[in-house]
């Protein structure tokens, strides 16, 4: 495969890795690239790295984008491979920030219409449509995009049933009101929080139900232990194979 750098230069990759390096004791996240010691050299190799323009976007032929891994770490020389570390130019923890506010922003323009490169103006209808999704909007909707909803607070936050957080990543719905604690994350806490899955997915993971307010359906598909399965009855709360037909998989 090939690496193509900002100026369109193109070279050799023989493979990539995701890394973290640490930075003036800040953790930043980092690409490993390795390269074949019999066709480049390592102060070729350090040349363009150290380049701030060429690396500043980078695309791996297969239309994986590398963006933003500017500042040149090491190089290390190994079983006839030259690995270039490349690290971020701001902190790990700025970068996923960036990331999730780009994320808000683009969810705010797919879901309310509304221009959010001016906040000052369309702040109260943007409040408003969150506010009214959060409350309102259907599962099928509000998966699509999690990141619209409040984040889990682990600290003696009192939810009420029905409320919906993001919590890993993943939407969850509350089934019973009480007061968060630490111990009582969403993923951990099947009693008070059941995850919303993602409908576009046909055979999500089966979990184990709490009880009527998160029994499957008939019908309802799920894997399971590397299996497909539809459930047999209405409000079923039994691990496959109890009450469940197993589906071919082709």
């Amino acid at each position: 495969m090939n690496l193509r750098l900002t100026d369109n230069t193109s070279l050799t990759l023989e493979g990539a890795r995701e890394a973290t390096e640490y930075i003036n004791n800040q953790r930043r996240a980092a690409i490993c690239l390795a390269f074949d010691a019999t066709k480049h050299q390592d102060t070729k190799l350090r040349e363009v790295f150290t380049d701030r323009e060429k690396t500043q976007t980078m695309q791996i032929d297969n239309g994986t984008p590398i963006e933003g891994y500017i500042v040149f770490v090491r190089s290390v020389y190994e079983a006839g491979q030259i690995s270039i570390v490349m690290a971020q130019d701001i902190p790990a923890t700025e970068a996923q920030l960036r990331a999730k506010v780009a994320e808000q922003a683009e969810a705010i323009v797919t879901v309310f219409g509304v221009n959010p490169d001016n906040p000052a103006e369309e702040a109260p209808a943007i409040r408003a449509g969150i506010e009214a999704m959060s409350a309102f909007a259907p599962d099928a909707l509000a998966i699509q995009h999690p990141t619209l909803f409040p984040v889990w607070i682990s600290d003696s936050h009192d939810y009420t049933i029905g409320d919906r957080v993001q919590y890993g990543g993943l939407l969850y719905r509350c089934l019973t009101a009480h007061t968060s604690q630490v111990s009582w994350s969403p993923d951990a806490a099947p009693s008070l929080w059941v995850r919303i899955d993602d409908p576009a997915i046909e055979w999500p993971e089966w979990r184990q139900p709490t009880g009527s307010t998160d029994a499957y359906a008939k019908g309802a598909k799920v894997s399971h232990n590397g299996k497909h399965w539809t459930s047999d009855v209405d409000a079923n709360v039994w691990e496959p194979p109890t009450q469940w037909t197993e589906v071919p998989t082709e």
